[in-house]
């Protein structure tokens, strides 16, 4: 629900909930301007995310962590037994074009990406990242992160592991040295 009267105050004017993306409450400008356009937005890194916008074949998956800020599309092609996922290019032409939608909210100081294939065309004022995949592979992969908070990847996972490990340690010592000192 989304309405102009919805606020702090009364909510919906229904049941006191306000679940709205927009409330003038929030706004932190007097006037009305669209200088900024999240301007009386609540929740809106949430709602607001990357997502593949046109697709050159048949999506496989899609996941995007808004805290880490990564963002990963798969798609195919062509099907495995061999018949295309969409029309069949006309000869010599080249694929038609994966285009992603990556906000600027999530990525205020631009992105990094990476692809497994073919090449990118970026429209940051758009909000867009043009994918051209290659006919080389059936499955093909977009990978977007905020190159502020580190490139995703098995090194950063291996370290969040690793962190989880010595916390875990550190708890099962210090229960230990708690039960012998309280025996």
């Amino acid at each position: 629900i989304n309405a102009e009267y919805m606020g702090n105050r009364y909510g919906d004017n229904w049941n006191g909930e306000d679940l709205s993306l927009y409330s003038p409450d929030q706004r932190t400008s007097k006037y009305s301007t669209f200088d900024d356009p999240h301007d009386g937005g609540r929740a809106l890194r949430a709602a607001v995310r990357p997502y593949a916008q046109r697709v050159a074949g048949r999506p496989v998956s899609q996941k995007f962590d808004m805290n880490g800020g990564v963002y990963k599309f798969v798609f195919k092609h062509q099907a495995a037994d061999g018949h295309r996922a969409g029309p069949p290019p006309r000869e010599g032409s080249p694929p038609p074009p994966t285009v992603i939608f990556v906000p600027n909210l999530h990525y205020p100081n631009g992105y990094s990406y990476e692809v497994t294939d073919g090449h990118v065309i970026e429209q940051p004022a758009a909000q867009r990242l043009i994918y051209l995949h290659s006919n080389d592979r059936p499955e093909h992969q977009v990978t977007i992160w905020d190159p502020a908070r580190g490139r995703p990847g098995p090194r950063r996972a291996f370290l969040k592991y690793l962190l989880v490990l010595i916390t875990g340690a550190l708890v099962y010592a210090a229960v230990v040295a708690y039960r012998r000192l309280s025996a």
